[in-house]
């Protein structure tokens, strides 16, 4: 019979990488790429320069989409969405997510 608590690190596992995966795809390593980022610029451009995002938000009442991506800048995690709206991008919008130990 299986140990239960060796079936529940398999799971947390499992759920670690399966996580950090779809982290590892939308974390832009370079913050200096969201700088490349104009309004007026259509999500494949943005795809283009920064990939895939993690996820899509969509804001129906507000017409506007966010393309999701994730970053680090001096230790600190950032949330970053890049704002669509009438299919062209308005502005990108960063929210610190951790303060780190950096400068």
């Amino acid at each position: 019979m299986m140990n239960r608590s060796w079936v529940v690190a398999a799971f947390a596992v499992i759920a670690l990488l399966a996580g950090s995966s779809a982290f590892a795809q939308a974390f832009v390593q370079k913050p200096e790429l969201f700088d490349s980022i104009k309004p007026g610029m259509t999500p494949a451009q943005v795809e283009q320069i920064l990939g895939p995002p993690w996820k899509r938000s969509s804001f129906p009442r507000r017409g506007e989409e966010s393309m999701d991506y994730t970053m680090t800048e001096w230790g600190d995690i950032f949330d970053v969405g890049v704002i669509l709206k009438d299919g062209v991008v308005r502005d990108v919008q960063k929210i610190r997510r951790f303060k780190g130990g950096g400068a």
